[in-house]
């Protein structure tokens, strides 16, 4: 990460000397652990202008995902532009050990996640169409989770793979 980006994400978050690590983490986003002497943060940054409100609408999502209370979500710390840079910086959340019981409260929240009521009965889907990794995702509301994945997560993909050769 430039030295301009690293200045103008510490001012962001009031803090001075922080270190930027770089950590691995797909394949459209540069990602960052900031470590300061107080706190530690996830930071990811990626080309505004060819995934413009990519990082709004994930803000929107984990907020929302965190709302539910269903299941642990890193809480925002900041969501902005630099340059031709967008940048999501998260709350940091240590890694887990994954055992059994790590396992077993994981499917338990996820179940509950997906159960989730909206208002009556459940909904599946989101208010606002999003990403999924850099492709454009459709989460128009349906009443029925199979054709909602069906619809909106399978035939997408399927339909890309099978056009895009």
């Amino acid at each position: 990460m430039n030295v301009g980006l690293q200045q103008f994400i510490s001012n962001q978050l009031s803090i001075g000397g922080a270190r930027f690590i770089s950590i691995g983490g797909g394949s459209i986003n540069d990602t960052y652990r900031i470590e300061s002497s107080e706190f530690n943060f996830f930071c990811k940054s990626n080309s505004a202008k060819k995934f413009p409100g990519l990082f709004e609408k994930e803000k929107n999502g984990l907020e929302f995902l965190r709302n539910t209370c269903a299941i642990r979500v890193p809480g925002i710390v900041w969501c902005g532009t630099f340059d031709d840079k967008q940048i999501l910086i998260l709350e940091w959340i240590e890694q887990g050990l994954r055992t059994d019981a790590f396992w077993k409260k994981f499917g338990k929240e996820l179940a509950a996640l997906h159960s989730f009521d909206r208002d009556g009965p459940t909904i599946n889907g989101f208010p606002e169409n999003n990403f999924m990794g850099a492709l454009p995702q459709d989460n128009t509301p349906s009443n029925n989770w199979v054709d909602c994945f069906v619809e909106r997560r399978l035939k997408p993909q399927i339909a890309l793979a099978l056009y895009s050769r």
